[in-house]
């Protein structure tokens, strides 16, 4: 095929014209002379194109020194090629046919290339066994992390080590099917039980947390704790233990295993697991007492809401069988949350934070403990926030320091006329027994 012929064809490829299926009306064929480009037509590179500011219209030509560079075929070229096949042209036809082939080729080509290098799960870990980077599902690298943690127990038992596996499994552990997959692999026996009787503190620590990644919103985790013995477990970590962090983060273990689930809440009552905060209760540290106040009012919440319309009768029947608002009272917590605020405003009384927990608590428990609060402690809280409220008011904010010393304030003068409420009740009760018991008398003397 000759030069000319190459040149067409290198042309009309590098415009795209002949790559979609357009009819030839739309090619703009250019000439030596200036020529209007109608509309929709597509130009090759290279030409000289303008304005015509007579008219307005585009127009288009050669370059002078490239005129006859690209070829078409005409009617009258038919004769000549006859007659000098050197001559010969190809028509638009043969070559959108030509390219159409090639396109076709290449598609095969590129399917079959994607065949070859799709490779399943098991055919990329053999191929990058040579260099020693396998990929890795979730499920086997808790597998490896709980064959690497035996190994290290059962060996040199290198606590950095060790740390460092327990780690990698709570982060694993965020996730529910990992939390799941732990599970299955007996992971609760083999690992966590072995752990909490470690001496050393850290490993205690990170396996709590551990235990509260995988128990976290996870109600087959959940029940695989509490089948397992987890409930005891962690009250003896609370009885026995020293460490306050440990204790601290027993706690929360418990928290997740406990919420939202009456059956492990039974198994703790049971167990004497109030008899246990109590007992924590009187080492008189805040920050712990606060954490087991705030979980034990939120098991209370619990109860109350399923006892409303909107709680499912199932749920109802259950926490029914808990009664924990009676085993609270018997425990002695209305003593317990009044000595806590105490303790709060002897220690920092500006800890408004702790203060509001703590007032929150009593407000939900004041049915049952109201005559059990404090007056006074109430009654200066009350002054207290009030003056707060009037000194930081700050009329620009949606939501200012004042607004908060008003809630602060509310909670104080609500349980106030509870308390009040409830007094005047049982001085009514006294009186009228004490009434008829004197009736009585007089009656039997006559």
């Amino acid at each position: 095929m000759n030069f000319r012929i190459t040149l067409v064809f290198a042309l009309l490829l590098q415009t795209g014209v002949l790559c979609n299926n357009e009819e030839e009306d739309d090619i703009f064929i250019p000439d030596s002379e200036w020529k209007e480009i109608k509309q929709g037509q597509k130009i090759p590179s290279g030409l000289h194109v303008r304005i015509n500011l007579q008219t307005g219209k585009k127009e288009a030509k050669y370059p002078d020194d490239q005129r006859n560079q690209a070829l078409v075929v005409t009617e009258n070229d038919e004769l000549k090629e006859k007659s000098d096949p050197s001559s010969a042209r190809i028509s638009i036809a043969e070559i959108k046919k030509s390219l159409k082939k090639i396109k076709n080729d290449a598609n095969k080509d590129n399917l079959k290339t994607m065949k070859t290098k799709f490779r399943n799960y098991e055919e990329i870990k053999k191929e990058l066994g040579h260099i020693q980077l396998t990929p890795k599902l979730d499920s086997e690298v808790i597998r490896d992390l709980m064959v690497d943690f035996r190994e290290e127990i059962s060996g040199a038992k290198n606590n950095t080590r060790l740390k460092n596996i327990l780690e990698d499994l709570e982060y694993l552990s965020h996730q529910i099917d990992n939390a799941i997959e732990f599970v299955n692999q007996n992971g609760f026996k083999n690992l966590i039980y072995a752990n909490l009787n470690q001496t050393n503190l850290d490993i205690k620590i990170i396996t709590l947390r551990l235990m509260s990644s995988l128990m976290q919103n996870n109600p087959k985790v959940q029940i695989h704790g509490l089948e397992t013995g987890c409930i005891s477990e962690l009250l003896k970590v609370l009885n026995l233990e020293k460490n306050i962090e440990v204790k601290y983060q027993a706690v929360g273990a418990l928290s997740s295993i406990l919420r939202r689930f009456p059956l492990a809440q039974k198994k703790f009552l049971e167990n004497g697991g109030l008899t246990v905060f109590s007992k924590i209760f009187e080492e008189a540290d805040i920050k712990m007492n606060v954490k087991l106040l705030t979980l034990v009012v939120d098991l209370v919440s619990e109860h109350q809401y399923s006892s409303a319309k909107d709680g499912s009768e199932e749920a109802l029947k259950q926490y029914e069988k808990i009664n924990m608002e009676e085993k609270l009272i018997e425990n002695n917590w209305c003593y317990n949350i009044n000595k806590l605020l105490y303790s709060i405003v002897a220690a920092d009384e500006d800890n408004h934070d702790f203060v509001e927990k703590c007032l929150k608590s009593m407000n939900i428990l004041r049915d049952k403990c109201a005559t059990g609060y404090d007056s006074k402690i109430l009654n200066y809280l009350y002054q207290k926030y009030n003056r707060l409220g009037l000194d930081d008011i700050e009329e620009d904010e949606e939501y200012s320091l004042s607004s908060y010393f008003s809630e602060l304030k509310e909670l104080c003068h609500d349980l106030l006329q509870a308390n009040k409420s409830k007094q005047k009740t049982e001085l009514y009760l006294k009186t009228f027994i004490s009434f008829i018991n004197h009736s009585s008398l007089t009656s039997f003397g006559h």
